[in-house]
């Protein structure tokens, strides 16, 4: 699998899987810093919110990253960084 088809399908995997996967990798498995969301580095796609230190951010889920007030048309958070996929 390859491309934007293969991550929308890994998205569909089970929580579980996804825990088990970024473990045996060993990728970081953390809450999200705005919704709580369990998520691994093997997900994430480098967006991150403001800190009140400059040039660095917290790390945000997909779906987060997704939602339209966090990428910027809302008066949400804005994603600092992000790196594509």
């Amino acid at each position: 699998m390859t491309g934007a088809g293969a991550a929308h399908r890994l998205s569909l995997l089970p929580r579980w899987m996804h825990r088990a996967w970024a473990r045996s990798g060993g990728y970081f498995w953390l809450p999200c810093n705005l919704c709580g969301r369990e998520h691994g580095g093997h997900e994430w796609n480098g967006a991150s919110i403001p800190t009140d230190v400059p040039g660095v951010g917290k790390g945000i889920c997909r779906l987060c990253a997704s939602h339209p007030e966090v990428a910027g048309s809302g008066d949400g958070p804005r994603i600092v960084n992000t790196r594509p996929l």
